[in-house]
């Protein structure tokens, strides 16, 4: 396993996306000082999980991101991938190649990545630890590492020996079992005390079901009288109900038939009603008989006018008193014609108000009677709803007085202690079902009589009547006042006509004797008849019109009076409407009623029943039977009984019983869940001391293995010399059962001798020896140095390669990054550092940051970097194989 490929973007100063390939011999980067060599190592150690920003050279994570230049602007987001060759199967996942990324943005989200899948930091460090490399200790080592490593307390030098002794895979998973074992423990105590709690509760729900389940005879007997005396009294109410229900149907399709012929009425009259006036057509009669009348009376102008020269011709000839004789007939002539037309109008008119006025008189003997009937009916209505009105104090008081009864009762039948008591208290159960009949039927009658609807209606009827025959009554008098007028004017014109007749008699006989000489001298007859005729053209059109008229007053006359049959039919029909909607109100409210015991009956069975039969009692119809019927009375005393047994035996909730396999269920789950948890327990105690075993062992082991390496490269490097490391250990008083097998210890001593206590407490405590620390002693050639502070800079940087390099012989990392390790190195020592580089490279890989030219002649592969006007760091590479054949090829310039 190797480090094949880095890949940084905007890491640092590297801004662009930079990648580093690098080949399983040593990879030199060298470059000028500031250039940005170290960002490669911090790159790699960053990717590798490392939390600490101040051993990034930073203070804040941001600080990791490119954070520009004068001339580039900084970046949102960097990103480390580390890609490893994993042919060897090192890493323990199922992948050739590993790449480990690490991404952070600048708000401070960041996430891992494994072969581009989000894992967590935990799974990044695990994994490491398994592959024997980490970001902190040996597989990274950096500038000041190696002064850290001789300065640190033995303590802190004691974390560096656990990842170099390879048992920080093991330290983990004591942390996660440790973890894991004190959230058990907590568990298991949350959980006795639980048990402690519900153990008591059980006991007492499981006398409880016991007892319960005494019960179930006597409940299932009594569900049986329950089920047949609820049936039987569910289909009696329901036959009955469904007898006022068809009652009601035929109700109330007679209803909708009244219904149907009133809206019929309505319609016609509100026709009669909203249509328009034939004004216009009266308007025009009125007219055109205005024109015939002038036209008419042209005419008579220009007679009167003929008729002057014929008297001024008379008198000339001495004929006056015939022409005068002449005039005079003609004129009572005309005005018997007229007076002939104007009594035969007045007789008409006459006749038509009689008949009026007779229809008159008949409508307002039909209202009086039609209101003698709703008055009848007003009065029945208003009797019968006081008879049947109920006080609902009277009744709220009633269902009071019978709850203090009810309750005096039940606490004596609980109270009974003989048969003799029983018996006695049997025959109160048949009152209380009376009483409670009694007042539900007056409850009933209650919300009938709250029913006023009907009595408004029949009062707006009656003012509706009395507005009518008001109505009516005016007309009969203005019709019989008119008709009086009438009969007056007719009277008088009569005798009017007979005088006018006698007149013209009179005219005529003189005519007839002064005929012979009437005809002598007159030259104008022939135009005197022509008007003549003109005249009676003009009245005959006049008399057409007059009739007419009076036609159209006849028809207009018609319409009223069918206004009036409308009206009174439409009375009638609604009269008959309302006895209908009555009838089916007072059915309607029987169906309520009984709707209403339905309901209560229900709501009983509810109560009463379970479920089940509940439903199949209240599914029932009027329409199916009972095999067999009981007396109610006899049903109601086997119910009573079999309560009074089941009061005997106790009132227990139902829900106990469920209650009972819940608590049973969660006492049995703890259990369980107490004796898993103890044994988890146990299993993790020994993990745990597995693991402690195995530290201890595989790091004693390591430790010996690296102390003896490190003496032998002390010696390389010093020429001489001794160095040791020696392993500082502390006592510790450690508890061998936890916390709660003290309280399990405790618990089981309150039954036996408070003797026995000490000694448990006292075998429970034992010492154990614990490496707290790691000490370093290093004695170069020719020196008696009494500690490692005593050391020169030089001397502690060649005991730290020496140790660095022991802990890589013993315990080899897949790739170690050395940043300028060899800094403060002479030559003669860079010459030895580079040759024991060269030895341990055949276990590592190593990448070395370095200035040191013994260093880079070791190398086979150059990295250069530079950083240019932008401050961004960029890279130049060289194969030394590819220099050498240059440099064989052209020379050494």
């Amino acid at each position: 396993m190797y480090l094949k490929k880095l890949e940084l973007i905007g890491f640092k100063s590297f801004a662009q996306k930079t990648t580093l390939e690098f080949n399983r011999g040593v990879v030199s980067v060298v470059g000028p000082n500031g250039s940005g060599k170290s960002n490669i190592a911090d790159a790699i150690r960053w990717a590798l999980g490392e939390q600490s920003i101040k051993l990034l050279r930073g203070k804040r994570s941001e600080d990791v991101i490119f954070s520009g230049s004068s001339s580039k602007a900084r970046l949102g987001m960097a990103e480390v991938s580390i890609h490893l060759d994993n042919e060897d199967r090192q890493m323990p996942v199922d992948y050739s190649e590993v790449v480990i990324t690490r991404r952070v943005y600048r708000n401070g989200e960041g996430e891992y990545l494994l072969n581009n899948g989000p894992v967590r930091l935990q799974d990044i460090q695990l994994l490491l630890a398994k592959a024997n490399f980490g970001q902190r200790s040996y597989s990274v080592i950096g500038q000041g590492m190696i002064d850290h490593i001789l300065v640190a307390s033995p303590a802190e030098r004691k974390a560096f020996f656990d990842e170099a002794a390879g048992v920080r895979q093991f330290q983990i998973k004591r942390e996660q079992a440790v973890s894991k074992l004190e959230q058990t423990e907590e568990n298991l105590e949350q959980a006795r005390m639980l048990l402690v709690e519900i153990e008591p509760h059980l006991r007492t729900l499981t006398r409880q079901v016991r007892r319960l389940e005494r019960r179930g005879a006597l409940e299932t007997e009594l569900q049986k009288f329950q089920l047949q005396y609820f049936s039987q009294r569910s289909l009696e109410l329901l036959r009955r109900k469904k007898e006022y229900e068809g009652t009601g149907g035929r109700q109330l399709a007679k209803q909708k038939t009244h219904e149907r012929d009133v809206l019929a009425l309505q319609q016609e009259l509100e026709k009669l009603e909203k249509e328009k006036s034939r004004q216009e057509l009266f308007q025009g009669l009125q007219q055109q008989y205005s024109r015939v009348l002038e036209q008419k009376n042209a005419v008579m102008k220009e007679q009167a006018i003929l008729e002057g020269a014929e008297e001024l011709q008379a008198a000339k000839s001495g004929e006056l008193n015939v022409v005068w004789l002449e005039n005079r007939h003609r004129e009572l002539l005309r005005s018997l014609t007229n007076l002939h037309e104007e009594i035969d109008s007045i007789a008409k008119e006459v006749a038509t108000k009689e008949r009026s006025l007779r229809d008159r008189h008949i409508r307002q003997e039909t209202l009086l009677r039609d209101l003698e009937k709703l008055e009848a009916r007003l009065e029945h209505l208003k009797q019968k709803t006081k008879e049947r009105s109920v006080d609902p104090d009277a009744l709220e008081a009633d269902f009071r007085v019978l709850h203090e009864e009810f309750s005096a009762f039940k606490k004596a039948l609980l109270e009974a202690g003989s048969e003799r008591d029983l018996t006695k208290l049997k025959r109160e159960v048949s009152r209380f079902d009376n009483r409670f009949a009694s007042l539900l039927q007056k409850f009933g009658e209650a919300k009938a009589s709250t029913r006023a609807e009907d009595v408004l209606a029949i009062q707006e009827e009656i003012a509706s009547f009395f507005r009518t025959k008001d109505n009516l009554v005016n007309e009969i008098h203005e019709l019989t006042r008119d008709c009086e007028r009438r009969k007056e004017r007719l009277l008088l014109l009569t005798e009017s006509r007979k005088r006018l007749d006698e007149e013209r008699e009179r005219t005529e006989r003189e005519l007839e004797r002064l005929s012979p000489v009437a005809g002598k001298g007159r030259t104008t007859a022939t135009q005197r008849q022509k008007l003549d005729q003109q005249i009676r053209s003009f009245d005959a059109e006049l008399q057409q019109l007059r009739e007419q008229i009076v036609g159209f007053n006849q028809e207009e006359q018609k319409k009223k009076e069918r206004l009036f049959e409308l009206q009174k039919a439409f009375r009638e029909k609604q009269q008959e409407l309302n006895g209908v909607s009555a009838e089916l109100n007072a059915t309607r409210v029987e169906i309520a009623k009984l709707e209403t015991r339905l309901d209560d009956l229900k709501n009983e069975i509810r109560a009463e029943l379970p479920a089940g039969i509940a439903d199949e009692v209240t599914r029932l119809t009027a329409d199916d039977a009972l095999p067999q019927t009981e007396n109610e009375e006899k049903l109601l005393a086997d119910i009573n009984h079999a309560k009074h047994q089941l009061e005997l035996i106790g009132g227990i909730d139902e829900s106990v019983t469920s209650e009972y396999k819940m608590t049973e269920e969660r006492f049995q789950s703890l259990s369980t869940q107490v004796t898993d948890m103890e044994e988890s327990i146990g299993k993790l105690r020994e993990i745990i001391s597995e693991l402690d075993a195995t530290i201890k062992t595989q790091f004693q082991k390591s430790f010996q293995a690296i102390n003896k390496e490190f003496g032998q490269y002390f010696k390389v490097l010093f020429n001489g010399g001794s160095a040791k490391l020696v392993l500082q250990e502390t006592e510790l008083v450690k508890e061998a059962q936890s916390e709660d097998e003290d309280q399990d210890d405790d618990t089981d001593d309150e039954s036996g001798s408070a003797g026995d206590e000490k000694p448990k407490t006292a075998a429970a405590r034992k010492p154990e020896k614990v490496i707290a620390g790691v000490e370093i002693i290093a004695t170069p050639p020719g020196k008696r140095v009494s500690g490692i502070t005593m050391l020169s800079g030089g001397e502690k940087a060649l005991t730290s390669i020496a140790l660095i390099s022991a802990i890589l012989s013993t315990r080899p990392s897949p790739f170690v990054v050395l940043d300028e390790v060899d800094a403060a190195l002479d030559e003669a020592n860079s010459q030895r550092f580079a040759a024991i580089i060269k030895e341990l490279m055949k276990r590592s890989q190593f990448i070395t940051i370095t200035h040191n030219r013994a260093t880079m002649q070791i190398s086979s592969l150059l990295y250069g970097v530079t950083m240019s006007d932008d401050g961004v760091s960029k890279l130049l590479s060289i194969r030394m194989e590819d220099a050498e054949k240059v440099i064989k090829q052209h020379g050494n310039r």
